[in-house]
């Protein structure tokens, strides 16, 4: 068990940055491109426009959960968040089948370079 690299506010501000800067971020599994279209600080939400234009809004909160959880196992199979058990404990519900949670899982190497996407897009840390 780790502590997680970034407090929910540095991720936060990371993410802000990537919205600056259109800096896409892409799926370990079927290479995906994903762009951070907007935040919204008062929500603390950010949307993500997929390559065919459609918008999923990802409250902060969901995406520290999963990258607080990946920090404590150590490693996460891309269909993690697919299991009803883990959906709704971390985030609340399970609706992370697939889309919008495939950008959780695609965003957070981009966010933390400890962070790898491995075959499947199986998500681990890298030692510190």
């Amino acid at each position: 068990m780790t502590a997680p690299r970034y407090s929910e506010s540095e991720l936060w501000q990371k993410v802000r940055s990537m919205c600056e800067t259109k800096h896409p971020f892409f799926s370990g599994k079927r290479g995906n491109k994903y762009v951070v279209d907007s935040v919204d600080e008062a929500a603390k939400e950010y949307s993500v426009r997929y390559e065919s234009g459609n918008l999923k809004r990802i409250p902060l909160r969901d995406l520290y959960a999963v990258y607080v959880e990946l920090y404590e196992l150590g490693s996460m199979p891309r269909d993690y968040l697919k299991d009803p058990a883990n959906g709704e404990r971390l985030v609340g519900h399970t609706r992370y089948s697939h889309a919008p949670g495939a950008t959780l899982f695609a965003i957070l190497p981009a966010l933390d370079d400890r962070i790898q996407a491995g075959e499947g897009g199986r998500l681990s840390l890298s030692p510190a």
